[in-house]
Formats: structure tokens, C-alpha cells, sequence
């Protein structure tokens, strides 16, 4: 663009900034910094004589003038005095009727042509600007005074076809200057892709708001269609640089969109390097408010989640009621003599009833477990399954305190105790015994029970040795669902929330 183009393009813009309205407007008043701007203009004062009849043409031309009058009564006619604050008024009354008189033309006359490509786009630029005013420039307009059969009027007028063409000038030099503006940055883009085009922006969207509002009084001049399609074209290139740039507001309609396809992962790290990346005073407030939104947003949907596992997990804490029938226990010492030898008897010429309970503590990913458990053996009531003398190493019920484990395979697992015998216990020659047991077996879970067998192994020393088998049955109640770690870590990986 040429120089005298540029400074002629920047005159409209000054005018247009001076004239322009979107709607009729309050005038200042006397004594405002604008009525001291048009106390500059020169001041017309009249008489009576300069009212002429022949002047009254410029509204009965309407085919060829935009005018208004304003009514001057004969006491006025020799004191009126149109100076600036009155040419402003005079100037907002002749804008707001072309105004009308655009909007009702334009909405009645708009139509769409066969060939045009973006038709929405235009319909919807047409819509929103015809429900407002269009913006019109004056330049230049005249005053003049009528006498029409008595009646005394101020005339403010232009004409029509010097004001249609200063419009479409006007429309089509804010188009280039736009153009000018947008090629520049994104000339400029190429080489500073995080430059973030703040200014650049907000005077390219200053522009497009210009353009906008005369695109109705545009589509009512009929300029040619070229021109309507340079401008809906500007309109988005101007979309699709704005998009493509690498600033906040950008990035952060993509932090919304992964969140609005639960991709809070993506969030989580764009919403971390934003912060790296934005961090004057406005933008720490913004991304700080985007980060609590993301978090009330993710730990509400985490917590979710969590239930969701719990509800189904297959891990969780263990509190058992035990049933047991116990088979005869067997002494096993090689060295027995007399009366401690019971090696002749199967362990299953008796058995005895024990009721036991423990509370185990598995772990997330219900590999193993370990807990406490107590168990009581009711000893004199044993029931007889072989007619043979049989001789029980304890005289009374005896119970037992100890730690039971389990390691998974499935739903099934293999089992092992260790407890020691409660009670005081001697042999023959009155010499304290410590009993200790041991039991590894095999358990089958179901739904709300298990079934396990066990080998037992009672030890005091190599006399007082005895074995014997375990057979029960359990009522276990879940306690403290558990999540698996691979759970723990999926949620972890799907709803990052440590910053």
C-alpha cells in the first residue's frame, strides 16, 4: 500500500472516530470537552431574511439528498445561532434517519446469492448487525436555511451519492488496512510462535467490529459482491489466526475440551506447562481458577470412580466365625516308651468339635493375608469313629491364640498358622511344657464362606509330638473394601490431581 493510501485510509479513521455513531446519542453539553472541540467550528447566527424558499429543494430532492430539518419559530429567526454544539445535534438526527432508513432498506432487500460458499456465515452476520444500528459517517454535511410557505428550518444535508460512495470507500479502505494488519502477524508468527498478538488482535477485532456494522448499510448501498466476499473472507482469516495461536485463552479452551472428553490426563500436563509458561499477575489468577475448577471437577469424578471399584473389589478385609472338627491327635516320637506311646492309633479313630474366630488383613491385590486368631477345642467330647483304646494327650478343653496366613492362587489359597496352647501343661515328672502349634493347609473361598483343611502339628518336644488333621468350615464377614493397586494406580494415571 502506498503511502498516500495509508495516510488517506488514516484521515477516514479519524473521521470516522469523530462522526461515527451506533445509535442516536445524548449531545453533549455546553461546557463538555466535546462542545469545546466544536466551539473550533465557525458560528453561523441568522435573521429572518436568510430563510429563502429556493433553499427548501434539499428535502423535496429526496431521490437525490439525505436531509433533516429542525423547525425554527418566528421569534427565533433573527437570534438562532448554529454553532458547533448545534451542528452535532443537527449532525446525530441526520445519522440516526439514514440509520432507519438503511436498516429498513437493507432487511427488506438482503438476499443471498446461489454461489456464495460460507451462506451461514453471512446470513448470521447480516442478522446480527440488521437487529442494530449501522454505523454511517457524515463527512462534511451542509446546513442551509428554508422558508417552506412560512414555515422556518434549519436544513442538515448531503448527498446521496457522494455519501454512498464515501461509505464504500471508507468500508473497502478498512478492509485493506485489516488485511495489512493480519498478513504482518502472520508473517510475524512464522518466526516468533509464542509471540501472543495482544495488540495485534484486539485492533484486528477493533477493525472487524467496524466492518460488522456497516455490512447492513453495504448490503443496502449493493456494493458489489467482491467486496462482501473479501470482508466475510477477512472475517475468517482473522478466526483461523486467532485460533492458531499459542496463547492462554487458546490453550485453555483446549484444557476445556479435554475435559469435556474426560481426558483429564492431557488437562492435568497442559494446565502444568501453562503455568510455566503464563505467570504475570492476571494470568496466575486465571490459571488459578482454572486449576480449582479442574480439581473439584477430577476429585469429584475420581471419588466416583473409587466407589465404583469398591463396589466390585476383590480385596477386602476378612472378620471369620470358625467351625471345626478336629481328628485324635497322634504321638509321632520315634523314642516314646510305656504309656506316652499312641502310635498303634489312626488320627481318625476320634474326633472333636473347636469354634474359633480371626480377623484378616489382605492386601490390595488380595495376594496374601495375615491376621490373629483364637481358637477353642473342646477336647472332652470327643465322638468315636473306631472301637480302639484311644489315650488324649490333654485332659481338658484346651484353646489356642496365634497368627494366621493365607497366600492366594485364585479363589483358592494355601493356608498356614502357628499358635501357641493357652493353659499350663506338664508331663509326667511335673516339668512345665510349652505347647506350640502349626498348620498349613488348603482353603476354598466362596461368596460368604469358606472351606479349608489343615494338616496339625502340636509340639512341646520330641516326646510330646502329636499330628492331626483340621476340617472346618467359616462364616466371613467383608470388611474395608479394598481397591487393587493397579486400580490405585489407573486412577492415579486418569485423574492426576497433585500439582
Amino acid at each position: 500500500m502506498s503511502k498516500t493510501s495509508l495516510k488517506r485510509v488514516t484521515h477516514l479513521l479519524l473521521a470516522f472516530l469523530s462522526f461515527s455513531v451506533y445509535s442516536q446519542k445524548k449531545p453533549p453539553e455546553v461546557g463538555s470537552s466535546s462542545s469545546m472541540q466544536s466551539q473550533t467550528v465557525k458560528t453561523i447566527f441568522s435573521n429572518c431574511d436568510s430563510y429563502l424558499f429556493s433553499n427548501c429543494v434539499f428535502l423535496e430532492k429526496d431521490d437525490q439528498y439525505y436531509s433533516y430539518f429542525k423547525e425554527i419559530n418566528d421569534k427565533e429567526c433573527n437570534s438562532y445561532v448554529l454553532d458547533g454544539y448545534e451542528m452535532s445535534l443537527l449532525k446525530n438526527e441526520l445519522t440516526s434517519s439514514i440509520i432507519s432508513l438503511i436498516n429498513t432498506v437493507s432487511t427488506n432487500q438482503f438476499y443471498f446469492r446461489d454461489n456464495k460458499i460460507n451462506k451461514p456465515k453471512e446470513k448470521e452476520i447480516f442478522n446480527s448487525v440488521s437487529n442494530s444500528y449501522s454505523n454511517a459517517i457524515l463527512f462534511n454535511p451542509k446546513f442551509t436555511f428554508c422558508n417552506n410557505n412560512g414555515s422556518k428550518r434549519i436544513i442538515i444535508y448531503v448527498e446521496k451519492e457522494k455519501f454512498d460512495n464515501d461509505q464504500k470507500m471508507f468500508f473497502n479502505a478498512t478492509i485493506k488496512r485489516s488485511k495489512q494488519v493480519l498478513r504482518e502477524s502472520e508473517i510475524f508468527k512464522i518466526k516468533n510462535p509464542n509471540y501472543q498478538f495482544v495488540d495485534e488482535l484486539e485492533q484486528l477485532n477493533s477493525f472487524l467490529n467496524i466492518l460488522r456494522s456497516f455490512y447492513s448499510l453495504m448490503v443496502t448501498l449493493e456494493i458489489d459482491y467482491k467486496t462482501l466476499d473479501e470482508y466475510l473472507n477477512l472475517e475468517q482469516r482473522v478466526a483461523n489466526f486467532e485460533s492458531s495461536l499459542n496463547n492462554l485463552n487458546n490453550n485453555l479452551i483446549q484444557v476445556d475440551e479435554y475435559i469435556s472428553n474426560k481426558n483429564y490426563t492431557s488437562a492435568f500436563n497442559l494446565i502444568g506447562e501453562l503455568k510455566l509458561k503464563f505467570n504475570d499477575v492476571e494470568q496466575r489468577k486465571i490459571l488459578f481458577q482454572k486449576q480449582k475448577e479442574y480439581l473439584d471437577l477430577v476429585r469429584f469424578e475420581k471419588n466416583r470412580r473409587k466407589k465404583e471399584y469398591k463396589n466390585n473389589a476383590s480385596s477386602f478385609n476378612t472378620f471369620s466365625f470358625d467351625f471345626n472338627l478336629n481328628t485324635a491327635l497322634v504321638n509321632n516320637s520315634t523314642n516314646s516308651s510305656g504309656e506316652l506311646n499312641y502310635t498303634d492309633n489312626s488320627p481318625f479313630d476320634r474326633v472333636y468339635p473347636a469354634l474359633g474366630v480371626k480377623f484378616v488383613f489382605n492386601d490390595r491385590d488380595k495376594t496374601w493375608g495375615l491376621g490373629p486368631y483364637y481358637k477353642q477345642h473342646f477336647s472332652n467330647s470327643l465322638i468315636s469313629l473306631n472301637n480302639i483304646e484311644y489315650y488324649f494327650p490333654f485332659s481338658n478343653n484346651f484353646s489356642e491364640a496365634g497368627i494366621w496366613g493365607q497366600y492366594f492362587i485364585n479363589s483358592t489359597s494355601i493356608t498356614f498358622s502357628a499358635a501357641k496352647l493357652l493353659g499350663r501343661y506338664q508331663d509326667m515328672n511335673q516339668s512345665a511344657l510349652n505347647f506350640w502349634t502349626f498348620s498349613p493347609g488348603f482353603k476354598i473361598e466362596f461368596e460368604k464362606t469358606s472351606y479349608y483343611a489343615s494338616l496339625i502339628l502340636t509340639r512341646a518336644n520330641s516326646e510330646y509330638s502329636f499330628n492331626g488333621f483340621s476340617f472346618g468350615i467359616s462364616y466371613d464377614l467383608k470388611l474395608n473394601r479394598k481397591i487393587s493397586d493397579t486400580q490405585l494406580r489407573n486412577l492415579e494415571k486418569e485423574f492426576p490431581d497433585n500439582f
